[in-house]
Formats: structure tokens, C-alpha cells, sequence
């Protein structure tokens, strides 16, 4: 008897610690693929909305469902995480599962204190995955998860849209915890991209000590790619007397150097970039110096959007860019006559420096 209580004692430890005893089938859960939250018109409130896969989609239906159908949305409004949890599951059959969590967005009306609480809470939160992207946009936020027909359940386009990171010209997908990461790390700005729709996703916000993001156009979010060495498939269309030149797939690395100087950060920095020419004017020879004069400008063309980005970054006291944070890393006992809080803050004279080479012709993805 005693052995028999001692086998039925290691069976059950076995199990738990196995985790054996917490599986539970898909159909018995309800999965969250994507989160979106939004501040109310009433302070210390938020809309949560909370976005699930349609479980009853099969292989065989999946033609016959339209892709609006395949997901279902849940929208409820509570003061913190976990009072949205508790709304949404009473209207749920199934035990809420935030394991699956692929896409976290929130309003750019957010402030930075807003923001910084979300994700700390979402940290927290022992069942919720740090992989997730994170992204920031107008309301309504549900635009950026409508289904497209690139996609069937469970996937998601915006998450794979950031997982394919080498697809896109600039990389500006942002995990969570490299956000989080960035909100707790002294001399740099949080940024992420800004979203004006599903399928333009082409600006950064970034975010200061307080209030609400800044907002970085198109042009000063590629110099940000640049200086920051995201750029994976770059493209300059760039005018000449004979016509338009065009080079594509622009990429390469750089090399910073940072002082402090007279309480402003004095940065050096220089890119390397190869590119391809994929469209030239009709009647041009590809001759050595016309060669030399493209390459000309397209650097011009680099440094001007990597100079509008540092201007828009020093107009917002915020450095996206993590120039602070390289000084504070190899200066820590001088970074000590400075609040850490100030870092990110301080003023960027930057010479930036770009070597632009073309090493091939012809357009390819």
C-alpha cells in the first residue's frame, strides 16, 4: 500500500511539474492575437480592445468566410489592464489566454507616462509574451487589424509584417521589450512606428519625458533609419538634367563617435552604403563620371534627411538615436554631473559623413 501511495505521489508530481496539468485545448481558450488601447474622453479611462481569432474557421471554410469574419473584436473601457481582463471575460465562454499576444497598439494621444504604465503592467503580466510588436497610430485603432486577404487565421498582418524585417526598406519594427527597454535605458527616446493606416506604416513616433509623441515625416524617419543603420532596401529617386536616376536597395553600416561638449553632444558619424541603380534616363551612357555624380547625389540626398531628422529630434529635446545613451556608456563617470533624466535631452551637433557606392544595376527586390 505504501508503495502504491508513493507511485500515485510521483505521478502527480510529475505531472505539475511538467505543466501537464495546465494543458488545455485551443477551442477551450480565447486567444488574444492583438491588443489596442485608447484614453477615453473621461480621465484615468481607457477603451481596450481586444482582437480574437475565430476558432470555428476551418481549411475547408475558409473560402466560404469573408476575411472580416475571421477575427472578432471585443471592446470594453477600464482604468487598467486588469480590469479589462476581468469586462471582457464575462463576456467570454472561454478562459481569456493572452499567451498568443502578437500585436500591442495605443493611441498616439497616449502620453508618455500613459505609455510607460501600459507596457511596466503588460510586464507584469506572467502569461503575456515580451515578443510582441508594438505600434502607434489614430483611432480607431481596430483599422490596423482588419484582415486582408493575405492573410487566414491565426495570422496576423501586422505581425508579419514586422517579422518580415528585411522585406521592408527601413526596419522601424519595434518588441515590446526593446520599447520597454529604451523607456528605462538613460540617453535614449522611445520610438516606434506610427501607423495612418493598415498599409501605411512610414513615420516614428517618438516619445520625450512627457506628453504626448513627435511625430517624425517620412523623410526624417529615413534619416533616423539611417543614422540608426535600419535601412535594408533604401530608394532615392534623385532629378538630373537627362531625367530621373533611381537607386534602390540601400544599405550599410556606420560608426559614431560622441563627446560632450559645452553641455551638447557633439557626434561624428559616418555611413557606409552600397546601392543599385535601377532606373536611369533614356540615352544616358553609364560612363565613370556620370557614375561618380549620382553617387554624389544620393549622398547629398542621405545627409539632408539625416540632418532633418536630428533638427526635428533637437526642435523636441528627444534623441531617438541613442547618441546620449553611447556617451553614458563610455563616460560614466563624467555622465554623473548630469540627471539621467536629462540625457536624452540634450542638444545633437552632428557632422555626419556618407560614402555612397553603387555596385550593380537592374531592379530586384
Amino acid at each position: 500500500m505504501k508503495r502504491y501511495k508513493f507511485y500515485l505521489l510521483s505521478v502527480f508530481m510529475g505531472l505539475t511539474l511538467t505543466g501537464c496539468w495546465d494543458q488545455r485545448s485551443v477551442t477551450d481558450r480565447s486567444i488574444v492575437v492583438a491588443l489596442a488601447v485608447a484614453p477615453t474622453s473621461k480621465p484615468g479611462l481607457f477603451t481596450w480592445t481586444y482582437v480574437f481569432p475565430d476558432v470555428a474557421v476551418t481549411v475547408s471554410s475558409l473560402p466560404s468566410i469573408k476575411p472580416g469574419d475571421q477575427y472578432y473584436f471585443k471592446t470594453v473601457t477600464a482604468a487598467s489592464l486588469a480590469q479589462s481582463q476581468s469586462h471582457v471575460q464575462q463576456a467570454l465562454s472561454r478562459g481569456l489566454f493572452m499567451g498568443q499576444l502578437k500585436v500591442v497598439a495605443w493611441a498616439s494621444t497616449m502620453t508618455t507616462e500613459q505609455v510607460t504604465t501600459l507596457m511596466n503592467t503588460l510586464n507584469h503580466e506572467g502569461l503575456t509574451p515580451k515578443v510582441y510588436w508594438v505600434i502607434t497610430g489614430r483611432s480607431p485603432l481596430v483599422k490596423l487589424f482588419y484582415a486582408t486577404p493575405q492573410e487566414v487565421v491565426p495570422g496576423l498582418y501586422l505581425s508579419h509584417f514586422f517579422n518580415c524585417s528585411k522585406c521592408q526598406q527601413f526596419e522601424l519594427g519595434r518588441y515590446g521589450w526593446q520599447f520597454w527597454v529604451d523607456t528605462e535605458t538613460p540617453g535614449i527616446s522611445p520610438a516606434l512606428p506610427y501607423a495612418t493606416g493598415l498599409s501605411n506604416i512610414n513615420e516614428l513616433a517618438v516619445y520625450g519625458r512627457y506628453g504626448r509623441p513627435n511625430i517624425f515625416n517620412g523623410d526624417q524617419t529615413q534619416g533616423w533609419a539611417y543614422l540608426t543603420a535600419r535601412a535594408n532596401k533604401g530608394t532615392l529617386t534623385l532629378p538630373t538634367q537627362q531625367g530621373i536616376t533611381t537607386l534602390s536597395r540601400i544599405h550599410g553600416s556606420k560608426s559614431v563617435q560622441v563627446q560632450l561638449v559645452g553641455g551638447a553632444l557633439h557626434v561624428t558619424e559616418t555611413l557606409k552604403l552600397t546601392s543599385t541603380m535601377s532606373q536611369i534616363p533614356a540615352g544616358v551612357m553609364l560612363t565613370q563620371k556620370y557614375l561618380l555624380h549620382i553617387q554624389r547625389l544620393g549622398e547629398h540626398a542621405v545627409i539632408a534627411r539625416c540632418l532633418a531628422a536630428i533638427r526635428v529630434a533637437n526642435q523636441t529635446h528627444t534623441d531617438p538615436f541613442g547618441y546620449a545613451r553611447t556617451w553614458f556608456w563610455t563616460n560614466n563617470r563624467g555622465a554623473s554631473r548630469i540627471p539621467l533624466a536629462q540625457l536624452a535631452t540634450l542638444p545633437i551637433d552632428a557632422t555626419i559623413t556618407v560614402k555612397l557606392t553603387i555596385v550593380g544595376q537592374g531592379v530586384s527586390v
